[in-house]
C-alpha cells in the first residue's frame, strides 16, 4: 500500500486565489459597446471643431494621415456602428445565437470603401497617391494605398463603379439586412396565424370508431 506523503511548504503557505469574474450578459456587452461607440462619436466630433485639447488635436491629426477627409466622417462611423448595435439589440428575435460582429465588419468595409472613393475623386494618377495622402487630404495612406491598387488593375472608372457597389455591400452587412428590405421591394406576405379565419377549404377530421376520417369544409 502506497504512503501518502506530507504536504510540502509551499502548498501550505501559498493561499488559493480566486480571481473575480464578471459574468455579464450579452445583452449588457453589446449595451455597454453602444455607450463605447455613442461616445466615441461625440468624442471625436468634439476633436474635430478643436475643443478637445491637446490629445483631441494629436488624434485628428493621426487620423488625417491615415484616412485624409475620412477622419472628418468618424463622428458619422462610431454613430452608424452604435445604432447597427442597438438595432441588433432591440429587433433581434433570438438574441442567443445572433452576434454583433457584422456592425463592425459593415462599418470598417464602408470606412474603406469612403475613404478610397475621396482618394480617387482628388487623384486619379497612380503617380502621386502618397503625395496627396500626405497632406492630410484624400483618403489618406490607407486609402492611397488601395487606390493604387485599383487604378493599377481596373482603372478608375471601373473602381468607382466597383465602390458603390462596395456602399451598398457595406450597409447591408451593417444592419444584417436583405436588399429587399432596404429598398422595401417584394416583401414577404404575412403568415395568417391559427386564430385567423382562412377563406376557402379548411380540412376537418371527423370521429369514427376506429380512428379519424379527413373531410373538407366550403365557405357558404
Amino acid at each position: 500500500m502506497a504512503k501518502r506523503g506530507r504536504p510540502r511548504k509551499t502548498d501550505i503557505l501559498m493561499p488559493v486565489i480566486h480571481t473575480p469574474r464578471i459574468n455579464l450578459r450579452r445583452e449588457t456587452k453589446q449595451s455597454l459597446a453602444i455607450v463605447l461607440f455613442a461616445a466615441l462619436a461625440l468624442l471625436s466630433g468634439l476633436a474635430l471643431l478643436n475643443i478637445s485639447g491637446s490629445l483631441g488635436a494629436l488624434l485628428i491629426k493621426a487620423f488625417r494621415y491615415t484616412l485624409g477627409w475620412g477622419a472628418f466622417l468618424l463622428p458619422l462611423f462610431f454613430g452608424l456602428v452604435a445604432v447597427s448595435l442597438y438595432r441588433d439589440l432591440h429587433h433581434s428575435e433570438n438574441r442567443a445565437e445572433k452576434g454583433s460582429a457584422h456592425s463592425y465588419i459593415g462599418v470598417g468595409l464602408l470606412t474603406l470603401v469612403v475613404i478610397t472613393f475621396l482618394q480617387l475623386l482628388t487623384g486619379r494618377a497612380a503617380e502621386n497617391q502618397y503625395q496627396i495622402a500626405q497632406t492630410g487630404e484624400g483618403g489618406g495612406i490607407i486609402g492611397a494605398s488601395i487606390s493604387l491598387l485599383i487604378l493599377k488593375t481596373i482603372g478608375p472608372w471601373a473602381g468607382l463603379a466597383l465602390l458603390a457597389f462596395g456602399v451598398l455591400a457595406a450597409v447591408l452587412i451593417a444592419f444584417n439586412i436583405p436588399i429587399q428590405e432596404l429598398f422595401g421591394f417584394f416583401k414577404k406576405p404575412a403568415r395568417p396565424s391559427s386564430k385567423e379565419i382562412v377563406e376557402g377549404n379548411v380540412k376537418i377530421n371527423a370521429p369514427l370508431e376506429n380512428g379519424f376520417k379527413t373531410e373538407s369544409v366550403g365557405n357558404a
